[in-house]
């Protein structure tokens, strides 16, 4: 994508492995990528950063469309700026969410939990603290999973955290 004077690219790969354990109870594994770079006019202006997330889910559905779950999950980002020392960002998380799917057309999510952050280079300092995660997104004709864009990459996501990270670039 060229707009202005810029290029923009983006890759987000994700999938969702699900064995169910009976009627009401389930197993996911949810690994995805993401990479995402920006050049300006000149070689002076440029960013990216590049993501692999791998979460594991147990699963509970309290009804057709409503589906609790249980989370932990271990992420890797490497941002990278023109001038500027790599940043490396490790995170942990855990916490509980449901998804609930409206009319068969809209599907929500939210969850709770609370998430580590480990900073390695820039003058980051490493942070925990309590995260709270909303979406929603429409399915699309004979699709069960989300769009590419969906809730787990950054630019979708609606996020609160009890104090911001500090010394990561944004």
């Amino acid at each position: 994508l060229t707009f202005g004077l810029g290029r923009y690219s983006t890759h987000t790969p994700q999938m969702e492995i699900g064995v169910n354990s009976g009627g009401r109870q389930g197993f996911s594994l949810i690994p995805s990528y993401s990479r995402s770079s920006f050049t300006g006019i000149s070689e002076s202006v440029r960013y990216g950063y590049t993501t692999r997330k791998l979460e594991g889910r147990y699963n509970y559905r309290v009804s057709e469309a409503s589906t609790l779950y249980g989370y932990y999950g271990v992420e890797r980002t490497t941002q990278n700026q023109a001038g500027f020392e790599d940043l490396g960002i490790h995170s942990r998380s855990f916490g509980l969410g449901i998804r609930r799917m409206v009319n068969e057309k809209v599907v929500t999510l939210m969850s709770v939990g609370y998430q580590a952050l480990d900073f390695q280079g820039g003058g980051g300092q490493n942070f925990g603290g309590l995260i709270v995660e909303a979406s929603a997104w429409t399915m699309s004709r004979g699709s069960r999973s989300p769009p590419c864009g969906s809730p787990t990459h950054p630019s979708t996501r609606t996020r609160a955290t009890t104090s911001p990270p500090r010394g990561g670039r944004t």
